[in-house]
């Protein structure tokens, strides 16, 4: 009878301790379920349209865009670049705003493989020797700087997501300061 009922013990031990590996097993699942949901929620969340603008080759007057779906942190704000030129004749020397520059460009994105180009609408440099090139997109901005033709100069500016990336050019010099500032900062 002793034996019988240490029998009945062990199974009902057994019975208990299958059913604390069941138990955890699942609670297991749940969590491998909750981190894989949550990443192709966040990889769903992070897919987001980048809108590119540009001008179309048949038409100087209208800006259309081009949209792409791609992985991003989000688009730049743009560029806000100042042209200057060296003063010499002033003492001491410094610097004077070039008035007139006539800026172009594109910015240019991979999305995976796939290259993306934009074209900017193009803008001249106002009294201050400022433009603001304010076009979004992502990658590099390639900008063209004519100012007293024949004279043109190019500059490769980084540009970052949700981001306004400020230049000074100076080209007597060649010199390019490059600042990048987020939203909020004081730059």
């Amino acid at each position: 009878m002793e034996s019988a009922f240490r029998i009945q013990k062990q199974k009902k031990n057994e019975n208990q301790f299958t059913v604390r590996k069941l138990k955890q097993r699942y609670y297991a699942l749940i969590v491998v379920i909750t981190i894989v949901a949550s990443l192709l929620v966040g990889y769903l969340i992070g897919i987001g349209k980048i809108t590119v603008p540009y001008i179309p080759s048949e038409s100087s007057s209208t800006v259309s865009s081009l949209s792409t779906a791609c992985t991003a942190n989000g688009q730049t704000n743009g560029v806000i670049l100042r042209v200057v030129q060296s003063n010499y004749s002033s003492r001491p020397p410094g610097i004077i705003p070039v008035v007139g520059a006539i800026v172009t460009g594109s910015d240019i994105y991979f999305c995976g493989v796939v290259k993306h180009e934009g074209t900017f609408v193009s803008s001249s440099t106002n009294s201050s020797g400022f433009v603001n090139l304010l076009f979004g997109g992502a990658g590099v901005y390639y900008l063209n700087v004519s100012f007293q033709s024949p004279a043109n100069y190019t500059l490769s500016i980084p540009v970052a997501p949700l981001a306004t990336t400020f230049v000074t050019y100076n080209i007597s010099t060649g010199n390019v300061t490059t600042s990048i500032c987020y939203y909020g900062e004081h730059c």
